[in-house]
């Protein structure tokens, strides 16, 4: 905008001058034309004037009325000679021929304001004021040919005045708009810098109310996880002390009973019955392994992931290189579950997939994240990863129970090794 203020300012300035110049010199030009033009005919068929005129002009630029206003007066022939001057020196000399002459033998009035480069008013420069110089041409009286031009410097003091009073109200004026423009547009911009400060204040409480909800279901997944291991726990217990003890008893009444009396058949049936009571029996102690956790409410981090590793080991006769570091607080009991169940599930995944090579935990708890790694030497069947049936979770429910506590889960083979990971952030972990 000041850019724009500058270069209109300059415009406007300069069109004022040009027109105030143009005026000034025409309506002298006229004035000095009505007294010099009838002395001046004989120049149509002369190369000076004679006497006569000569002095007649004379007496026209001493009166009081010219000399107050006209510095210099000169009578040009078209060719650049000097027919009259003011000054008698410059009579009958001949310079070359200037663009203001030339315009004015066009038929034109030229004004020019404190030009004084020219040779023949070198001399006016040192008069110290500002002068108006116009060339104005001298026309025959009956055909209106242009036969001379008459050429008159005049004080400009007024003039000079006039265009500098011009020249500020032009800039007062120029810069009271674009000062009014800035204010308009200061208000646009600050109008808009409220209205995305109240859009940015409407997102963060959006923001925060989705928080607060997502908090909401993360705690309220916590306490599912929760529940749903106090369920499996009851239904392990129940298994365990009804049909597993039932068919226990049953095992043990056919086992007595004198059936080698009855007959070899019969004495190959009741060993099958009780070969398969005692299957039931072993599967659902399996199942009720598989359901029930340890009571890792109370436990430390390192404790939950020794008994994990400590029971895969017992279980498989496998080895696994534990790495276990615990520099944060203490987890809340739903993500003691979720680490738990990872590493039974990944240590079974391993050993399942894996053979049980080159396994390795890395668990980690930090002030801010708790990260944990079940990685094996990849085997062929961790190519595809079936998720097989088994008693375990399975790789898609355990990241389902990942990402449902807020965590990341990932699998990936990396060179020669699968490894499992999940990263549970502890405000989102702590929330949920």
């Amino acid at each position: 905008m000041l850019l724009g203020m500058t270069v209109i300012g300059l415009w406007v300035v300069e069109q004022i001058e040009e027109g105030v110049i143009d005026n000034a010199g025409a309506t002298t030009a006229l004035l000095i034309d009505s007294f010099v033009a009838p002395l001046a005919q004989e120049l149509t068929t002369s190369e000076s004037l004679s006497i006569g005129p000569t002095r007649a002009l004379d007496e026209v630029f001493q009166q009081a009325t010219f000399q107050q206003r006209i510095v210099s007066v000169k009578i040009w022939k078209l060719d650049g000679t000097i027919a009259y001057s003011n000054d008698i020196k410059l009579v009958g000399r001949k310079f070359d021929v200037t663009p203001g002459l030339s315009e004015a033998a066009a038929g034109n009035i030229r004004a020019e304001f404190n030009q004084l480069s020219s040779p023949e008013s070198a001399d006016l420069a040192s008069l110290g004021i500002p002068l108006l110089e116009v060339y104005s041409p001298i026309r025959e009286s009956w055909q209106g040919d242009v036969i001379a031009v008459i050429e008159f410097y005049a004080d400009a003091t007024d003039l000079a005045s006039s265009m500098a009073a011009a020249r500020q109200k032009s800039w007062l004026v120029v810069g009271g708009v674009t000062l009014g423009m800035a204010l308009l547009l200061l208000g646009i911009v600050h109008s808009g810098s409220v209205l995305i400060a109240r859009q940015r204040r409407s997102i963060e409480a959006a923001l925060a109310e989705n928080q607060t909800l997502l908090e909401r279901t993360q705690r309220a997944s916590g306490r599912a996880v929760e529940l749903t291991e106090q369920q499996l726990r009851r239904v392990s217990a129940d298994l365990h002390d009804g049909p597993a003890q039932l068919i226990g008893v049953a095992a043990l009444r056919i086992g007595a009973l004198p059936i080698a009396k009855l007959g070899d058949k019969a004495a190959e049936e009741g060993g099958q019955i009780v070969s398969g009571l005692q299957k039931a029996m072993q599967e659902i102690r399996d199942i009720c392994k598989g359901l029930s956790l340890p009571d890792i409410e109370r436990q430390k981090l390192a404790e939950i992931v020794d008994q994990v590793v400590d029971s895969h080991m017992a279980r498989t006769r496998t080895k696994v290189a534990l790495d276990v570091s615990d520099s944060g607080p203490d987890l809340p009991p739903h993500l003691k579950i979720g680490l738990y169940r990872f590493l039974q599930e990944g240590l079974n995944n391993a050993y399942r997939h894996g053979g049980g090579r080159e396994q390795a935990v890395v668990v980690k708890n930090t002030d801010a994240l708790l990260s944990a790694t079940v990685s094996n030497l990849a085997g062929a069947t961790d190519k595809t990863l079936p998720d097989q049936p088994h008693t375990g979770l399975g790789l898609m429910g355990l990241k389902e129970r990942i990402e449902t506590l807020g965590g990341k889960f990932e699998f990936a083979i990396s060179g020669s090794r699968a490894i499992l990971s999940m990263q549970v952030h502890h405000h989102q972990g702590g929330h949920a």
